[in-house]
């Protein structure tokens, strides 16, 4: 997790598949440049290290609402930035 001033910017998630190091970028805020930077800074720290998801699931209001109303991201907003990113990742870790 990372932020500037209490300001939650981004979440990583790091995942352990097959003992495989992979980092999954979440909550990722890319109107601003301070994300985009720090992005550009993970990837050019640990590309050799551990397998890092082009894949970018980004911030928003209705993946927020979810998670009160104990619902999928498929079910509450299917067509959503937050869904494709996930339906992105899963083609991503088929693929691995």
């Amino acid at each position: 997790m990372c932020g500037l001033n209490g300001r939650l910017e981004c979440n990583f998630i790091c995942l352990f598949f097959h003992l495989h190091p992979l980092l999954l970028i979440t909550m990722a805020d890319m109107r601003t440049n301070y994300t985009k930077d720090i992005i550009n800074l993970l990837q050019d720290t640990y590309k050799d290290k551990l397998h890092i998801f082009e894949s970018i699931v980004p911030l928003s209001v209705r993946a927020s609402e979810i998670s009160a109303e104990g619902k999928s991201i498929y079910a509450h907003a299917p067509t959503g930035k937050v869904a494709l990113a996930y339906t992105n990742v899963v083609t991503e870790v088929l693929c691995i």
